[in-house]
């Protein structure tokens, strides 16, 4: 296999209204056989990122690369059907006066006709829906919709496949599920995937590698693990997972703040805003504590407890469901761990 990237832009921009950046300047690659999640509050650019890719946009300046090939840059330009991209929409997309079969066997035209019927049944059977072919749309359910619009993006067997917000549609406990049954059949084809989504937990639990978007540009590109334990800024720390801040001030790896003499995962100089995940916090009842609990979320398998103190506002803490913490309890916090810190 080459060691070109599947998918690379290179300071890739889109002016939309009043010139405003849709997508400002963003370089990313993607490796071969990955899964990578753009993840961003809406409007920060994912969808248009998506669209740079597929070739239902134009980059305003920029290039957009695929398979060590140039698709859109400067005076050059590839339409979408020669990119051998595919890509599944948020609402599905599926045409409803005609057969799943029909659906899929569309996006197949170039297929002689005995291969192309081979091929339909071939995804279906791979996204679990081989009894499924006679049947439309309106008579199946919103995860088989989405497993029969995944089976039409596969059909073609593209090197690249988008998806765009594809679980938005569906209820929590059937999101779940869809959304391991989908990764495994993505796994499973094969192609390079780019997955954009709001969600970060979701951003968390199914990608290989995610890229953090805020209005139009790129923030940081890393793994789930680099995103959450080590952001490259306050808004990143602050989007992926849940986090409290607390003021502190800096000498070396060393912070004093209310909450004690905290240990820095790297050195620093004056203010700083110490990142502190609600699990690195350790809870133990204290007579004559200044902290106090003042609220308590039951979570099934954990809880969440807020805590109250001098010279921070309310810090969230998650322990486990069966620490009992009442309401107003006196409280030490601990925290015995290295912690990010971001200058103020």
């Amino acid at each position: 296999m080459s060691h070109t990237s599947a998918i690379r832009l290179a300071h890739a921009t889109k002016y939309y209204d009043r010139g405003v950046p849709g997508v400002d300047n963003i370089s990313l690659s993607v490796q071969h056989r990955r899964l990578m999640v753009l993840l961003g509050a809406s409007g920060c650019g994912k969808t248009s990122t998506l669209r740079l890719i597929a070739g239902l946009e134009r980059p305003d300046c920029g290039e957009v690369w695929l398979n060590g090939q140039c698709v859109a840059g400067d005076g050059v330009w590839v339409e979408p059907e020669k990119r051998n991209v595919s890509m599944v929409f948020q609402d599905y997309a599926l045409f409803p006066h005609m057969s799943v079969e029909a659906n899929i066997a569309f996006a197949l035209k170039s297929f002689p006709r005995r291969a192309r019927r081979a091929r339909v049944q071939e995804v279906l059977a791979l996204v679990g829906l081989p009894e499924m072919g006679g049947r439309f749309p309106h008579q199946l359910s919103g995860g088989q919709q989405q497993r029969v619009a995944l089976a039409r993006a596969l059909a073609p067997k593209p090197e690249v496949i988008l998806l765009d917000e594809p679980f938005s549609n569906l209820d929590a406990a059937l999101r779940r599920s869809t959304r391991e049954e989908v990764v495994r059949i993505l796994k499973h084809s094969g192609a390079t995937t780019v997955f954009v989504t709001h969600d970060q937990d979701e951003a968390l639990a199914i990608a290989d590698d995610i890229a953090m978007l805020s209005e139009g540009r790129l923030l940081q590109v890393g793994s789930p693990q680099d995103l959450y334990h080590k952001p490259a800024s306050k808004e990143v720390a602050a989007f992926v997972g849940e986090a409290n801040f607390v003021r502190a001030v800096a000498a070396g790896t060393r912070a004093d703040s209310p909450l004690g003499n905290l240990r820095l995962t790297h050195s620093h100089s004056g203010a700083v805003d110490v990142l502190v995940r609600p699990e690195s916090i350790h809870l133990t009842p204290e007579i004559g504590s200044a902290h106090r609990v003042k609220a308590v979320q039951f979570l099934g398998f954990d809880k969440v407890v807020t805590i109250q103190g001098d010279g921070f506002g309310p810090l969230r803490a998650r322990l486990r469901a069966h620490v009992e913490l009442a309401i107003g309890a006196e409280v030490r916090i601990d925290i015995n761990e290295a912690l990010v810190a971001f200058p103020v």
